[in-house]
């Protein structure tokens, strides 16, 4: 029962796509303490995890937290994550990769210099040499996060213009990070795929309606945190 509640939160969490939601469904997790009961979830060894849907569930829903701008809260998850990176399983590899990528993108906006960053640097800048490109790729995409963050704290670099959501380097032409492994895994058609968040050519009353789908599943998802 609990994986079934899981999963079906983080199809919720995936589907708020309004990045004028992102805040309130941000307090909502913390307000239930969900944040806390997933970061302790990922934290425990993924050995003892035999439940892929469950793992992958997990791991989904702490990449919405860090795409909604909760990656600060997600720093001391961040040592699980990398070490799910070599797993076997590619999907908890593909996830975890989301994770880091969408953690790291918010590099900017924190301390560089805690132990935490310092940790996760360390540790990325190992997997980076991994033969593996499945590995390898996501450590030198979030070490290319942290760098441009130090040269932004630097004055090296301007801050991003609008960072409303994780990744915005390399996903900057999807809608969502989701959509991305979605359509990676063929679950997506590639028509939807094109189809932009930005596009104004349908008029005020489609912005309008697009409000309404997206707090319609912000109390989707509230349903569903309540019973986590």
């Amino acid at each position: 029962q609990f994986r079934g509640l899981l999963v079906k939160l983080s199809e919720n969490l995936n589907a708020v796509e309004n990045p004028k939601e992102f805040e309130n469904v941000l307090e909502l997790l913390k307000a239930q303490n969900v944040i806390g009961k997933l970061s302790a979830l990922a934290r425990a060894d993924v050995t003892t995890i035999s439940d892929p849907p469950l793992l992958h569930a997990t791991l989904s829903c702490l990449s919405s937290i860090a795409f909604f701008g909760g990656a600060l809260e997600l720093l001391p998850v961040t040592p699980a994550l990398v070490g799910m990176l070599t797993s076997s399983d590619a999907s908890t590899q593909m996830y975890a990769a989301a994770a880091l990528q969408n953690i790291t993108s918010y590099a900017e906006q924190m301390d560089l210099d805690m132990p935490d960053v310092a940790d996760l640097q360390g540790n990325l800048v190992e997997l980076a040499d991994d033969d593996d490109p499945a590995v390898a790729g996501p450590a030198a995409a979030a070490l290319e996060n942290l760098a441009r963050g130090r040269r932004v704290q630097a004055g090296e670099l301007p801050p991003s213009s609008a960072l409303q959501g994780a990744s915005a380097a390399t996903f900057s032409a999807e809608k969502s990070w989701w959509k991305v492994l979605d359509r990676a895994a063929g679950k997506e058609p590639a028509s939807e795929a094109g189809s932009g968040s930005g596009d104004c050519s349908e008029g005020e009353d489609s912005e309008t309606d697009e409000e309404e789908r997206a707090r319609a599943k912000e109390e989707d998802a509230a349903t569903w945190l309540q019973k986590v």
